[in-house]
């Protein structure tokens, strides 16, 4: 009589290598994806900060009219002289940033929101935005930066 030893994997032993394979890759896969929602969201956070630094920069470099740049979140810049061309007064130059930022504002976040409001010695600024992507929900789920720049 004659016996054989096996050689090589059975069906089952690869059935099961390749499950577990699976399952790795699917894990891997659910972190790249949050791993890009995460990252969009900081993006989009950190051009809110920058924003929130643009304005505060233009407060600093117009200090004999700093409090005239307090505006409501809801208020529209109202039009006027394009002050980045022409030399400007200091309260058409107010018009002219506050009109300038919430532009920008609009344009670079997503549902984006700015406030600028009067606090003891400063001007507080405000700046939101829909962060709902990241959360992946499709209710609306605001982040909100905050700044103060004393006056």
């Amino acid at each position: 009589m004659r016996t054989t030893t096996q050689t090589g994997s059975s069906l089952v032993e690869v059935m099961v290598a390749l499950f577990v394979l699976a399952i790795g890759l699917l894990g891997i896969l659910a972190m790249q994806s949050k791993s890009m929602q995460y990252n969009q969201s900081a993006h989009v956070y950190s051009q809110a900060i920058y924003l929130a630094n643009d304005i505060a920069e233009r407060i600093r470099n117009n200090p004999t009219v700093a409090a005239d740049y307090v505006i409501a979140e809801d208020a529209s810049a109202t039009a006027g002289t394009d002050c980045g061309s022409n030399p400007c007064a200091p309260g058409a130059l107010v018009d002219w940033d506050i009109r300038e930022w919430k532009a920008l504002v609009s344009k670079v976040l997503p549902a984006g929101r700015a406030s600028l409001e009067p606090i003891t010695d400063g001007i507080r600024v405000e700046v939101s935005f829909d962060d709902s992507r990241s959360e992946g929900s499709q209710t609306e789920t605001r982040k909100t930066y905050a700044l103060v720049v004393g006056i």
